[in-house]
């Protein structure tokens, strides 16, 4: 079977040239350099499209080029989705089609062996053996690909609901020496988990849901937006979405959907009832199509309200108020901390305070008492921080790889090289481990710090976030 490639389709003619200097893409020089080369690409080959600069998405910034290719990195949060809706838009403003040419996330290779020079067996071993990951390094590898497909799916599915962006490719299909974004690796081994979470993304027809976040306390709503993506060479017929979440479904009208696009179905809220994961599901049908997928959905039960002291942070207290909970300055209430509140001098006095018997919740900090700097997590390209836990919160459930839990309050510092109940990896050239969330004593005291960024969700009243960190001041009294 022959397989086709890029080459087969299109020609390109440089790639990220001027990633990291603007002014050189700006500049008469390059536009000379492009109109030179692209008269001589044409003259050879009039048959297929020209890609200019492999990464220039944006219509403006092109000189000559059939097709705008960006190259759009970021982990799969709340966030970068955010961000990337922001760049459809502008997207659809401009004519021309869109071909996503590179994003994805990492997936760690099984152990299929080692000993040449650009085997990273070695390295991944010992890093994984230095950290609190309380499983096996195969356990460890398996929940990574699963994070990776999962990873990939979302941004994949993201893009297709622009009518604009005609096609993406994953970066890449085989790992090469620190890049294991592949969906095989470097000996060519599948990565199932990650094949089997990206494959629905890939589908000729493909249903999509998007939420805001896929973590809520039992008794909350879970809102989706729906679409259908329609990649196949011929018209979707009209047909009808069933969507369901536990013992609750709602069916929606879906339109004829010409080659190539896309048509938004629609919103539907559905009620959640029971702890534990769940599964929404999505079903299509169509005389074209008649497609199920599904999206883990993880339910905790409500948060037992506390007596708390809130510091530094105003939404957050009028937040914890508003949920039930006692906020108060008197003796004895445990402390929280909002996020990025304290320098080297309060996280000091908060210290002296901690050694004379009080006891806090240390939200998302630059420095944290006793456990010292936070170390950044690249929200970009780069190694996946594969975050973790030991099964110590029951917030987050047994130990292993999580995934869509942390979508919406995901970190973006760790503690490195700090054991906690929620840990974190990030693979070489990286090479670092640490915890999201930690405990210690301190003194007569105790605190637990939380990188996890859950202040802005209790703030909102989201009853994820309000269970972890009623759980949180939970422990830190225990200690």
């Amino acid at each position: 079977e022959r397989r086709t490639s890029l080459t087969d389709v299109m020609w390109r003619l440089m790639n990220e040239e001027g990633m990291r200097r603007a002014e050189l893409i700006q500049s008469d020089g390059y536009a000379e350099f492009v109109t030179t080369l692209w008269d001589e690409a044409r003259a050879l080959d009039a048959s297929r499209p020209i890609v200019e600069n492999d990464f220039i998405g944006l219509r403006h910034e092109l000189v000559r080029s059939d097709i705008r290719t960006p190259h759009w990195y970021g982990r799969a949060t709340r966030e970068f989705l955010h961000a990337l809706d922001g760049r459809l838009d502008r997207l659809d403003r401009e004519e021309g089609p869109v071909y996503v040419t590179e994003f994805g996330e990492w997936g760690l290779p099984a152990a299929d062996g080692a000993g040449a020079f650009w085997d990273q067996q070695d390295d991944l071993r010992a890093l994984v053996g230095e950290s609190s990951w309380p499983g096996t390094f195969d356990e460890l590898v398996e929940g990574t690909q699963a994070h990776q497909g999962w990873a990939d799916r979302v941004q994949g599915e993201r893009l297709r609901t622009s009518p604009h962006v005609r096609g993406f490719c994953v970066t890449e299909w085989t790992d090469v020496p620190h890049e294991l974004n592949g969906l095989v690796s470097l000996r060519r081994t599948p990565k199932q988990p990650a094949i089997d979470g990206f494959r629905t993304a890939a589908a000729d027809v493909a249903p999509i849901a998007t939420l805001a976040r896929y973590s809520y306390a039992v008794g909350e709503t879970v809102t989706v937006q729906l679409f259908v993506s329609n990649w196949s060479p011929v018209a979707l017929s009209a047909g009808r979405l069933r969507v369901a979440l536990e013992d609750a479904d709602e069916w929606l009208e879906v339109p004829r959907i010409p080659a190539g696009d896309v048509v938004a179905v629609g919103a539907v809220a559905l009620g959640t009832t029971k702890a534990g994961p769940c599964r929404l599901s999505v079903r299509l049908e169509s005389a074209g199509a008649d497609t199920e997928v599904g999206y883990p959905i993880h339910l905790v039960e409500p948060a037992a309200p506390r007596v708390v002291e809130v510091r530094g942070s105003a939404a957050l207290a009028d937040g914890l108020a508003a949920a039930g909970w006692t906020v108060t300055a008197e003796a004895g209430a445990t402390l929280v901390i909002g996020e990025r509140t304290l320098d080297a001098d309060g996280a000091t006095a908060l210290e002296a305070e901690l050694g004379a018997g009080r006891r806090a919740v240390v939200l998302a900090q630059d420095v944290v008492p006793v456990l010292g700097a936070a170390s950044p997590l690249n929200p970009h390209w780069g190694p996946t921080p594969y975050a973790f836990t030991d099964g110590a919160l029951a917030t987050l459930g047994a130990a292993r790889v999580l995934q869509a839990e942390l979508f919406h309050c995901g970190a973006d510092a760790h503690l490195a090289e700090v054991e906690g109940g929620v840990g974190v990896l990030v693979p070489p050239p990286t090479g670092t481990w640490g915890a999201l969330v930690a405990g210690s004593q301190a003194g007569a005291g105790a605190l637990v710090a939380c990188q996890l960024r859950i202040e802005s969700g209790c703030a909102e009243g989201y009853g994820f976030d309000l269970a972890v960190l009623s759980e949180l001041v939970g422990r830190v009294e225990e200690l």
